[in-house]
């Protein structure tokens, strides 16, 4: 008996000895399921830092190719749309075990998009220009060869716009000085708008006093500005074309002063501040306002290459107002728009002789089927010298200038342009354009003797006209033949004509 119960107490003790190791092991498997399940969620707060990186890069990568940042993620929120390519950041549903939601397969994700995006920014950084900032920089630019002949007597050999009696200035010639330089910056997103500049220069601002002058183009500002733009707003400052005359006709022989300019083309590049509101009908439809300040200009030359005097537009000590409405819209797959506007400022000439400068514009741009297009821009005005209206004249006298007692009287003007567009296919496309500015008669015949300002004779109409054909055997590739007839009148009626034939080849980038 004592034998049994000895074994009893044995195999009593063993079964308590195995429940305790039993029991230790249970602990401990509960202890390491326990440290598994905290850092699984260690991992899943890891990976949702690395996706929510992840998104803010992506975001970057496309403000910096310019397209619109993806809506940013609040608390509480809809999870913000997965980019092309890119694993969209989830969370476990309710009731979801953490462990169920595969931390291991969502760190692979990670990892191949993040190989992507360095691909993708590896690629940017091959295309992107050096710069001291952060923010991607745009070259751009046309290299252009123009060989020119003219028949008849020209005011600038290779960029015709008036005809004189015959002088030594007729002859046959070659340039690069209408080759193009640009540059565009695309900046950080400020108070919701997206910011860019870019300014453009070529080598039309004259010639070397050296041997090989002739050749040797200057360097020469043409237009540059700082861009603020919302969805419906914009805001512009810098020096670009009047926006209320926006428009030019189609020419690679006119690219230095953009064509028909002394022929009803309002052109001049401006120093001006600019706001628009677009109201917005559709996608591809809406109304545009404008309105801005301008520098008011007159046609005065500067005193010498190193100073310019006060214009009698500076003197007024106010800047010039425009304003325009426009409606834009798509016909036939192509642009279409229709625009008013209208321009004033004050000029103060010397011995208190002040005039309004004004003008009412007009410009559209209406595709005729998907081929053709009619466009051009007309303006009714006075004293426009400063934006190339009136023949580049603003005022006249009838006698000297520098005398208190001579008279002056401001020119009355009305001009414009038209041009009819046909693209053969997207290789061959063909242009032909009229336009011309003419001084009112009343003003004329104001007085005899007169003269203009800063031209030794007062002009009193120009006329151009000109046909091209331009051929783009690739997309940044162009070939150009154009003609043009060009007639100019002098104040007493007097006229003249000249012929301007130019081919161009170049290159874009």
């Amino acid at each position: 008996m004592r034998l049994k119960h000895a074994v009893r107490c044995a195999t009593l003790l063993c079964l308590s000895a195995q429940v305790a190791f039993a029991q230790a092991d249970v602990g401990q498997r509960v202890q390491q399921l326990e440290k598994d399940l905290h850092q699984a969620q260690s991992e899943l707060s890891e990976t949702r830092v690395q996706l929510q990186q992840l998104v803010e890069e992506v975001r970057g990568l496309r403000r910096q190719l310019g397209a619109p940042a993806a809506a940013a993620a609040s608390p509480g929120s809809p999870a913000p749309a997965a980019a092309p390519g890119y694993a969209a950041a989830t969370s476990p549903e309710p009731g979801q075990s953490i462990i169920q939601s595969k931390p291991v397969e969502t760190l692979n994700d990670v990892r191949e998009n993040q190989e992507l995006i360095a691909q993708q920014v590896e690629e940017q950084h091959q295309t992107k220009v050096e710069s001291s900032s952060r923010y991607r920089v745009k070259l751009s630019g046309l290299v252009l060869m123009n060989a020119f002949a003219n028949s008849g007597s020209v005011d600038v050999p290779d960029l015709a716009n008036r005809a004189f009696a015959p002088t030594a200035k007729t002859g046959i010639g070659a340039t690069m000085r209408q080759t193009v330089l640009g540059a565009q910056v695309f900046g950080p997103e400020v108070a919701g708008a997206q910011t860019s500049g870019s300014i453009a220069v070529d080598f039309f601002g004259g010639f070397p006093q050296v041997p090989y002058g002739a050749t040797a183009g200057l360097i020469r500002l043409r237009t540059g500005s700082l861009r603020f733009d919302w969805k419906d707003n914009s805001v512009v400052v810098g020096q670009e074309s009047p926006f209320f005359a926006p428009l030019s006709p189609t020419s690679f022989a006119t690219i230095a002063e953009p064509a028909l300019s002394w022929a009803g083309n309002l052109w001049v590049w401006t120093p001006q501040i600019v706001a628009e509101h677009r109201f917005r009908q559709s996608e591809d439809s809406w109304f545009s306002i404008q309105g801005g300040l301008l520098m008011p200009l007159t046609e005065q030359i500067p005193d010498s290459p190193q100073y310019t005097g006060i214009e009698a537009g500076q003197r007024s000590r106010r800047p010039a107002l425009g304003t325009e409405f426009s409606w834009n819209a798509k016909a036939f797959g192509q642009p279409l728009m229709i625009g008013i506007g209208a321009y004033d400022s004050h000029l103060k000439f010397d011995f208190g002789r002040e005039t309004e400068s004004w003008a009412v514009t007009g410009n559209w741009r209406l595709p005729l089927g998907s081929r053709f297009e009619f466009s051009g821009e007309g303006y009714r005005g006075k004293a426009l010298g400063g934006l190339g209206g009136g023949v580049w004249q603003s005022v006249a006298y009838n006698g000297d200038p520098s005398l208190s007692t001579t008279l002056f009287r401001p020119l009355n003007s009305i001009g414009g342009w038209s041009q009819l567009k046909y693209k053969l296919n997207p290789k061959w496309e063909l242009n032909g354009a009229a336009g011309e500015d003419n001084v009112l008669s009343r003003d004329i015949l104001w007085a005899g003797g007169l003269r203009g300002e800063f031209t030794p004779r007062l002009l009193g109409r120009n006329r151009e006209a000109f046909g091209n054909v331009i051929f783009h055997p690739r997309s940044n590739l162009v070939l150009s033949a154009e003609y043009r007839h060009i007639w100019t009148w002098q104040a007493n009626g007097a006229s003249r004509t000249a012929d301007h034939v130019n081919l161009a080849a170049g290159i874009s980038f």
